[in-house]
This record gives structure tokens, C-alpha cells and sequence, in this order.
């Protein structure tokens, strides 16, 4: 086993004693941290949904059919105190053609080096889920567990990108949380079990938001994920095995990137011993320096009408 970087242990050291001393902002906070140029919002207020511009507590609608429009829109005049509007998921899932997401791209103790090939796995836009939207967790899952991270947003079309040019593509980003049901994914249990997809893409287990930061330099922001309140995971955002440009141009070889795409980068490390399956009434947050919280609660998934086979 290689031994693992002793700046990066220290670094992994100071930010799990960061987050677990500092508790996560109220519903309504404007986050803190890193300041980023500019700061959106997708809200509803009083029946009523927009995008918005986030300004010392402010809410500052504007006017457009999606994110990008509203984005270089000027405000229409409506304003309204954070805490008085209910954040959504800032992209609606009809707007996002593709969820892309990398496994072990973290670095880890004892993981060494890298994989010749990203390791890509897919989710669908029915996978999203916002701040504060329930998780839920069918009975036949019994290793669920999360992945909090950084999730970038595409906002150009292209293929066959160039790394030195990949940065380019990237229009915000957000936090996301990437739920997972572990031994599906790994195909332990073979085809006595649902596989690959419903491991990663059953609906909702893609949370994102609730801000979206444009113009931050997200390398070393500190990200922190808790589970009932305790730290279970911190590191930087950027603290990656493959880069995110690096993601950008070697997803694109094979596949075309259009605005609205999301890509979830990578989680942060686990703390020791910190890593459980999840049960239903766990409440997870990530929080990602600057750009606040994403809280999100575990479930039991309702039966349907068609039900099991």
C-alpha cells in the first residue's frame, strides 16, 4: 500500500475540525465563505416560480424560461427576503439532457495513482431532487449510503474538447449529493439484485442546490457532509484524481455536452469509521464553502401501484 500524501491527511485533518465545530447555516442564510461573482436561485413565492439573483439576503427575481436567460437578464423589480421564499432545485430536470457523475475519483488512503479511464456512471433528470426534498429508499436496498461533492454545470455545447479549453464549458457550479445503493452497483448479489441503474439513478437520489455560484474559484473550497449532524466527510472540492477539465474533455470524446448538463465531479474522503448504511429518518447535509447547504432526508419508499414483481 503507497503511504498518502502527508499534506493532503493534514489538510482532510483541518477541515473535518473546521466543519465539525461550525454548524450549518439556517434555511434562508445566504452562505458565507468564498465569495462568488454572482449567486442564482430558483424559488417559488407564494405559488409562484422564478429564478433570482442573491444579493445581502435578497432575492432579486428574474426574468427568463431557464437558468442561462435569467441569468444575463436584468431584474424585473421583484424582491424578496430570502427567508420568505422556498428554494427549489435550481435546474429543472426538463431543461437537463444529461447527469454524469465519476466514481473513484477521490483520493483515498491506500488508493494510489489513477485509472487509465475515468470511471463514469450515469443518472437521468427524474434522479434530481432539491434542498430539503425527501430521499427515498425502497425496502429491497440495504446499502445506501452518500457521496457529497461539487457538481459543475455545463453551459456550452461541445465535442472532442481540449483540455486547455475545457475550464471554458463550466457555467456554475453547485452542490449535489449522490446517493448510491453500493452492493447493486458492484453487482455483488448478481442477477438476484436490480443492478447498475437503480443503484445509481432511482428518482431523487441526485439532490442538488440550492445556489449556483458563477465567477468562485471552487479548488479549494472546503466542502463538509454530516449525517445527523456529524461529520462524516470533508476535503477540498478540488482535490480530485482526474481534474475537472480533464473530466470535461474525456467525457466529450464520446458523447456531445449541452448547456444544462450536470456533472457530479467527485465526492471528499470519508472520515474513519464515520461510513454507515443510511435508515430511514437520517438527515444528510453537504455544505460547500460559499455556497451553503443541501439537506436532504432518508425515507421509506411508498409503495405504488404496480408494486414488486
Amino acid at each position: 500500500m503507497a503511504p498518502w500524501d502527508t499534506g493532503r491527511i493534514l489538510a482532510v485533518a483541518i477541515l473535518v475540525a473546521v466543519g465539525s465545530l461550525l454548524p450549518a447555516p439556517a434555511m434562508g442564510q445566504a452562505p458565507e465563505g468564498s465569495e462568488p461573482t454572482e449567486l442564482l436561485v430558483r424559488y417559488e413565492y407564494q405559488g409562484r416560480r422564478a429564478y433570482g439573483r442573491v444579493e445581502d439576503g435578497v432575492v432579486h427575481e428574474l426574468p427568463g424560461a431557464d437558468i442561462f436567460t435569467a441569468a444575463v437578464s436584468a431584474p424585473t423589480g421583484r424582491r424578496y427576503a430570502l427567508e420568505s421564499v422556498r428554494l427549489l432545485q435550481p435546474l429543472e430536470p426538463e431543461l437537463v439532457e444529461k447527469v454524469l457523475g465519476v466514481a473513484l475519483n477521490t483520493p483515498q488512503p491506500g488508493r494510489s495513482g489513477r485509472a487509465p479511464e475515468p470511471r463514469w456512471f450515469a443518472m437521468f433528470p427524474s434522479s434530481l431532487n432539491g434542498h430539503e426534498g425527501d430521499v427515498e429508499i425502497p425496502e429491497e436496498a440495504r446499502n445506501v449510503t452518500y457521496a457529497g461533492g461539487l457538481v459543475v454545470i455545463v453551459g456550452r455545447e461541445g465535442r472532442h474538447i481540449p483540455v486547455g479549453s475545457a475550464g471554458e464549458y463550466v457555467w456554475g457550479i453547485t452542490i449535489g449529493n449522490d446517493f448510491s445503493e453500493i452492493s447493486w452497483y458492484g453487482e455483488r448479489a448478481g442477477a438476484a439484485a436490480p443492478g447498475r441503474i437503480p443503484a445509481k439513478a432511482t428518482d431523487g437520489w441526485a439532490p442538488l442546490g440550492p445556489y449556483v455560484a458563477r465567477g468562485v474559484d471552487y479548488a479549494e473550497l472546503a466542502v463538509v457532509t454530516r449525517l445527523n449532524g456529524d461529520v462524516v466527510q470533508s476535503g477540498p472540492a478540488g482535490d480530485l484524481i482526474t481534474s475537472v477539465p480533464e473530466l470535461i474533455s474525456n467525457i466529450s470524446r464520446y458523447v456531445t455536452l449541452k448547456p444544462g448538463d450536470l456533472i457530479f465531479v467527485g465526492t471528499v474522503p470519508y472520515r474513519e469509521g464515520a461510513r454507515r448504511v443510511l435508515r430511514p429518518g437520517d438527515e444528510v447535509e453537504v455544505e460547500i464553502q460559499g455556497l451553503g447547504v443541501l439537506r436532504n432526508r432518508i425515507v421509506p419508499m411508498q409503495p405504488g401501484l404496480g408494486g414488486r414483481p
